[in-house]
């Protein structure tokens, strides 16, 4: 088979082509012909390495997948082989009490497959535990389905699960032209909210302005002022921000009386200052998220399967351009997605 992978950590020219033995599904496990996957942050930075993350080298990163069953290890059940499935992208123990209570991105013996502890899509096929599989709709593309997973999931989950958003709530997305932040936008419109954004450029505006907005800030500095302007001076029930650094305080700044912040990411720093007088005279939540449960990637693929999500893609390269696709993400250009066509 192809595969996209690294030997040693560096910029995306230590990516490389390369011809690999078919991989063999073993007890509980399937084999997928990849179709499509899509990029994420990590596998940027699990290319230029991590610190305190050990990943085993040589490496194919690669973690939403979308694919068809093409071999059925031992022991599985409820699977074919033809079988069209997106890959929950974390293997969980299973029987811990998180993953029992449906809660499986706590699992403390998960596993992010493409992530650092084993290979993932950028290659013709990929071996999963069976347990991550979830059908992938008929009515979506092999690439509609492969820019979902992560970045869906990860909203539905601070939309819904930690953020509670209710229909009529204000809600703040930061830097809403990334993949979880333009799916948080699509989510918390879906479900009656009014949805304020920020973006660096007038041009992602453009972008993010039709997926259900109705006010867009254009700068990279969030200005709490003009949040509460557009609030009547309220403020907002929910800010979701995957920023970081001093992205937080001003989410802060711009939440009304009880309420919540969820953070997903940290690009702009993982150690913000946060004025705690409006913590506790305000009465507010801050909360994190850490991708969601499989429910919410169930979820996802069933409303994108009807039509009322539907991912924004910003380009798509075979997989021979991996480094290319892996540029243009890491350039920070992007306006939604970028997905390996392997189709």
């Amino acid at each position: 088979m192809r595969a996209v992978r690294f030997h040693a950590h560096g910029g995306p020219e230590v990516l490389r082509l390369e011809e690999l033995p078919d991989p063999v599904p073993g007890v509980g496990e399937v084999r997928i012909r990849v179709a499509a996957c899509g990029l994420n942050h990590l596998d940027i930075w699990t290319r230029r390495g991590m610190e305190r993350v050990t990943v085993p080298l040589p490496h194919v990163p690669g973690v939403d997948i979308a694919g068809h069953v093409d071999a059925v290890g031992p022991g599985v059940t409820g699977w074919a082989e033809g079988d069209a499935v997106v890959v929950y992208p974390l293997e969980t123990c299973g029987s811990c009490p998180a993953c029992a209570g449906g809660q499986e991105q706590r699992c403390r013996h998960g596993r992010m497959v493409g992530g650092y502890h084993r290979d993932g899509g950028y290659a013709d096929f990929v071996i999963v535990r069976a347990a991550t599989l979830v059908p992938w709709p008929a009515s979506l593309s092999a690439v509609q389905a492969a820019a979902l997973p992560v970045a869906y999931l990860t909203a539905w989950h601070m939309v819904h699960d930690k953020g509670e958003a209710e229909p009529g709530d204000d809600v703040l997305v930061t830097a809403a032209s990334g993949g979880v932040a333009s799916a948080c936008v699509q989510i918390a419109a879906a479900a009656g909210c009014r949805v304020l954004v920020t973006v660096s450029s007038s041009a992602k505006a453009e972008a993010v302005a039709a997926l259900g907005v109705h006010d867009v800030l254009v700068g990279r500095e969030l200005d709490h002022g003009e949040v509460r302007a557009l609030t009547a001076g309220k403020g907002v029930e929910l800010a979701l921000d995957h920023v970081g650094g001093d992205m937080v305080m001003a989410c802060v700044k711009s939440l009304a009386a009880g309420g919540r912040l969820v953070s997903t990411g940290a690009s702009a720093g993982p150690k913000p200052e946060i004025d705690l007088r409006y913590l506790f005279m305000r009465d507010l939540d801050l909360r994190g998220a850490y991708m969601g449960p499989k429910s919410a990637l169930e979820h996802v693929m069933r409303l994108a399967g009807e039509g009322a999500l539907s991912p924004l893609v910003h380009a798509v390269f075979p997989l021979e351009q991996a480094a290319e696709a892996q540029q243009v993400l890491e350039d920070r250009t992007v306006v939604g997605k970028v997905v390996l066509d392997l189709s």
